[in-house]
């Protein structure tokens, strides 16, 4: 039983932390539309209308933009400790594509929305 229950807990404990990431990209995505309608390019963090919020499990690397044609933007988000099952694995968001990415096929089929 122990072998079943204790992959499927660390399972929904780490789905948990990836809503993290993927509220700090929503966030993200808002600003950045907002950037794209003012000024018809996407921006770095310093150029958005908000503060990024906080992450406690993860840290985020700088949002990359793409001019295009057409105009996307990138962001990489780094788990801060290895977990048991995933270890220590990398989100990716791309605007051009609106996916989510994980940089390893667990962490894919598992926990990526």
């Amino acid at each position: 039983l122990a072998a079943i229950a204790v992959p499927q807990y660390f399972r929904v404990v780490e789905k948990g932390r990836v809503a993290e990431a993927v509220s700090y990209i929503q966030s993200l995505k808002g600003a950045e539309e907002r950037a794209l309608l003012k000024g018809s390019a996407y921006v770095v963090a310093g150029g958005l209308d908000i503060t990024p919020p906080p992450m406690k499990a993860f840290t985020a690397q700088a949002i990359t933009p793409n001019p295009g044609p057409p105009p996307s933007w990138a962001v990489i988000l780094t788990r801060n400790v290895a977990v048991p099952t995933y270890g220590a694995y990398i989100v990716t968001y791309n605007s051009a594509t609106g996916n989510f990415t994980c940089d390893n096929d667990t962490c894919q089929s598992d926990l990526m929305p």
